[in-house]
């Protein structure tokens, strides 16, 4: 695994990476000051899994949904299908949007709402996590030119300031 170097500052901040491999082991998120690198996913994190979509908030495992977000949003010309519902493939931009304020943390696949988390430990500093549990997987920090939609109970987005927080990572 791999932690980012600079703490998430509030109120909020967003990150993508572009998925690499075939290997379903790769998991996106965050984890707190602390956290076992060596681990996918521990007490200390939260992370979205690469192909099944589950959950493991805290290391409790959440299956993934039993619908997608796009098969409930049809009207505004989402197009449903099996990569959409659950988890991310190779080829994706995977987003995390984290309210640090809120403690929320929002899953994005190619900028579409896929999961949210609440109840995020906001008193410990919290880091971007990616782990890579096989040889074939990787992921590279992409500069995403707009942030997704930011969905409710989150804290709303600041205008952006030069050389931001994603400049550190």
């Amino acid at each position: 695994g791999g932690v980012g170097p600079n703490p998430l500052p509030p109120p909020r901040r967003f990150f993508a990476v572009q998925v690499s491999g075939d290997s379903p082991y790769m998991y996106v998120g965050i984890c707190y000051e602390g956290c076992a690198t060596s681990e996918s996913y521990t007490p200390q994190s939260v992370v979205w899994r690469k192909h099944s979509g589950d959950l493991f908030v805290h290391g409790v495992k959440l299956t993934k949904p039993k619908y997608s977000t796009a098969k409930a949003l049809p009207s505004i010309g989402i197009q449903s299908s099996e990569e959409t519902a659950g988890g991310f493939r190779a080829g994706d931009v995977v987003g995390v949007l984290v309210d640090v304020e809120q403690g929320r943390v929002a899953f994005y696949c190619n900028g579409v709402l896929a999961r949210t988390v609440s109840g995020l430990q906001t008193s410990s500093p919290i880091y971007p996590f990616l782990s890579l549990g096989a040889p074939d997987v990787s992921a590279e920090l992409v500069d995403v030119a707009t942030e997704p939609s930011t969905p409710r109970d989150f804290t709303k987005r600041e205008a952006p300031t030069a050389g931001g927080w994603l400049a550190k990572f």
